[in-house]
This record gives structure tokens, C-alpha cells and sequence, in this order.
């Protein structure tokens, strides 16, 4: 890697981008606590990195052809960014957060710009993408001022939930009465043309439409438009590999990539399906039936945000689980205090789901009520 990736001097005295090393990783801890309660307004899940070994996590399992740069005022850090290349698009993303007590002085936008000519001249890339809070008006107006074009707000940022309506639909809308068969309607069977008391459900921008068959223990995709569909996750008999499935699954998660998460009840894991992979991975749980936090016990709804980080509804453990990308164990977010009615606990809960603002919500079964967990709240 060349000098001049390793560190970009700015146009601004003093100021910098310097690629960050894991040496520096305490800084930046220090910075993020200094700044925890401004960051919190914008960055959905920023809670979720509580220590110095949650911070490390996510240095550990930061994605391939991503460079991490640390802004520096002279021999001070003073945010934070991100440049991430898509090889398959040609495009490359770029991700920011600025001390809210360095702002106002052009820091930022002399860094997004070194980066977006970085991206066009050395990765030579056709697109480059920011998304920042729509709310967020000093984060917005940085690639307003250099001429980037507002292509619109996406409805279910920054998570993206399975069951989301994110068409304008006008309260007086009315449906056609009859219905079209996009998927199934060949009796009930095991074929490739065919389901067996289909369950779970999320459709693509494409409208293609990835269904939960409990009975075949499969996950099978069904284009627009097509006569039969094709098995996207497990398709063979129920067990314990990592080929298969076991229990009726329910609950299906397809992120932007077109991964396949899966919430596997019977094996008390949430398996993870690449695109065309024959075999999943193990992304929670998994270490059989229990209480741990390497465990799981009947997992349900499941939901998977920023960085591959894995939400998970923990069925008899009565409690909601994050698993960060790549991690060993999870941990508890919500409940794990026993069944119960209380408003800090849950009896058997089943989906689970994000709204735009980062607040989740949770259909606690046992308790016939939905819960809504407001991001930030410590209760």
C-alpha cells in the first residue's frame, strides 16, 4: 500500500487522514465516549460498542476492501472515515463522524472530497455513494456543498426490516379482488414448483419472493414472473448440519447482498445462506440448547442490522440477542430476566422488528402485547 493511501494531508493546516491501526483503537475509544451522547442522535447502534473489546470486535471483522481512516488535527484525533469499494458495481461508499467539538471549520467536507477523488482516480470507480441521517443536517450538507445529487431517503435506514411497507400507499387505497399466484399453487409437495404450508415471507425491490417452507425445511426463492422456484437455504432432511435445517423455519432475513438468514428453531441457531452457497454458516448460536451467551433456546424472529450484526428473538430464554459479526457469544439487549409481564421483561418472544429511528419492536407472545424498545433508553 502506498504512502500516499496511508496518510492524505488536507487542505487545511494541520489536518489529515491517517489509516487507522490497531494501536490507535484507544484513541478512538476515547473519542467515541467523549462524543457518546451526540453520536447516539445520529448513529443507530452506536450503544451496541460499549467497551474497548466491542470496538476491537468490530476492528477484527471489518469488511474486505474497506480502508478506516482516523482525522487528525496535527497529534489529534478528531473523527472518523470510512471508504468501502463494491467490486461487483464499481461504486464505493463513504461513511463519516466528525468531534462535535471540531465542527464548523470544513474538516469533514476536505475529507469526504480527498476520498471521493481517491475512489474515482485510484479505485477508478463509476459511482460513489454517502448516506448519511436524513435528519441530520451537518452530515447532509457535506455532500450537498460538493455536488452530489440527492437520489432520496430510503425508507428502512439502517436497518432493514423484513416485513416494511415502503410504498406511498394512500389511506384510501383500494386492491383488486382477485389475487395472482406468484409462487406454489401446485398442491402441496416437495417439488421445485411446489410448497407445503408456506410461513415466512420478504419480497425484493425486483419482486422476487423468498418463502419459508417449514415442512420441506427449505427456503426457496421465486422470481417475478417465474413457473418454479429455486432453494436458496438447506432443501434436504431435517438435522443438525450445516446443509440443513431442523424444525419448521419461520423467520427469513434477506439482506442488500441477497444473503439468506434463517432463524433455525429446532437447532436453536440463526444460520446465514450466501448467495448460492450449498451450505450455511452459523452466525448465533448454535452451541445447542441453553441460557449462555453462546446460546439459544428456540430462536424466532430475526432481524440483522449495521455490519452483519445479528438481532435475534431467544424464544424460552425470554430475551433479545445481538450477536456482532463474527463474535463468539452474544449479548442481551432486551429482557433475560426471566418470563414476565413487567415492562423490562418478556414471556416468549417471536418477531422482532426496526423501525427507520433504530427503535425496535417485539411481539411478546406469552403476553399478548407488542413491545416497543426506544433506541438510547437505559430503563
Amino acid at each position: 500500500m502506498s504512502s500516499d493511501t496511508i496518510q492524505r494531508i488536507l487542505p487545511i493546516n494541520g489536518a489529515f487522514l491517517r489509516l487507522m491501526q490497531p494501536d490507535q483503537l484507544e484513541k478512538l475509544y476515547e473519542l467515541l465516549e467523549l462524543n457518546r451522547d451526540y453520536l447516539r442522535e445520529h448513529i443507530p447502534g452506536i450503544d451496541l460498542i460499549r467497551t474497548r473489546e466491542d470496538l476491537q470486535k468490530r476492528w477484527i471483522t471489518k469488511k474486505k476492501n474497506s480502508l478506516q481512516f482516523g482525522l487528525w488535527l496535527d497529534e489529534l484525533l478528531v473523527g472518523r472515515c470510512r471508504l468501502t469499494l463494491d467490486e461487483n458495481s464499481s461504486s464505493a461508499d463513504i461513511g463519516y463522524w466528525l468531534s462535535k467539538y471540531h465542527q464548523g471549520h470544513g474538516l469533514m467536507t476536505a475529507s469526504v472530497k480527498d476520498l471521493v477523488q481517491f475512489a474515482f482516480e485510484v479505485w477508478n470507480v463509476r459511482r460513489v455513494e454517502i448516506h448519511c441521517g436524513a435528519n441530520n443536517l451537518k452530515s447532509r450538507a457535506i455532500p450537498e456543498r460538493l455536488g452530489f445529487i440527492n437520489e432520496g431517503i430510503l425508507p428502512n435506514d439502517p436497518v432493514i426490516p423484513l416485513r416494511g411497507c415502503s410504498a406511498d400507499i394512500h389511506p384510501n387505497a383500494r386492491w383488486k379482488q382477485n389475487g395472482l399466484t406468484v409462487a406454489g399453487g401446485n398442491e402441496q409437495g416437495n417439488g421445485i414448483n411446489q410448497l407445503s404450508n408456506p410461513s415466512g415471507l420478504h419480497v425484493d425491490d425486483d419482486q422476487t419472493v423468498y418463502i419459508a417452507d417449514p415442512p420441506n425445511h427449505r427456503i426457496v426463492e421465486w422470481k417475478s414472473g417465474a413457473t418454479s422456484g429455486q432453494v436458496v437455504a438447506s432443501g434436504n432432511e431435517e438435522g443438525s448440519g450445516t446443509h440443513q435445517l431442523s424444525r419448521p423455519p419461520q423467520y427469513v432475513f434477506v439482506y442488500r447482498d441477497h444473503s439468506v438468514y434463517v432463524s433455525d428453531w429446532g437447532n436453536h441457531r440463526v444460520m446465514k445462506w450466501m448467495e448460492g452457497a450449498k451450505e450455511g454458516t452459523t452466525v448465533a448460536g448454535g452451541q445447542g440448547k441453553g441460557n449462555g451467551l453462546t446460546q439459544l433456546s428456540s430462536s424466532e424472529g430475526v432481524v440483522i442490522g449495521q455490519l452483519d450484526t445479528v438481532y435475534v428473538a431467544d424464544y424460552w430464554n425470554a430475551r433479545i440477542m445481538c450477536w456482532l459479526n463474527g463474535a463468539t457469544q452474544g449479548s442481551v439487549i432486551v429482557g433475560g430476566n426471566g418470563a414476565g409481564e413487567q415492562s423490562n421483561e418478556l414471556s416468549g418472544p417471536e418477531g422482532l422488528l426496526f423501525d427507520r429511528h433504530g427503535n425496535f419492536y417485539v411481539v411478546d407472545y406469552g403476553n399478548h402485547r407488542v413491545q416497543k424498545f426506544n433506541i438510547g433508553f437505559n430503563g
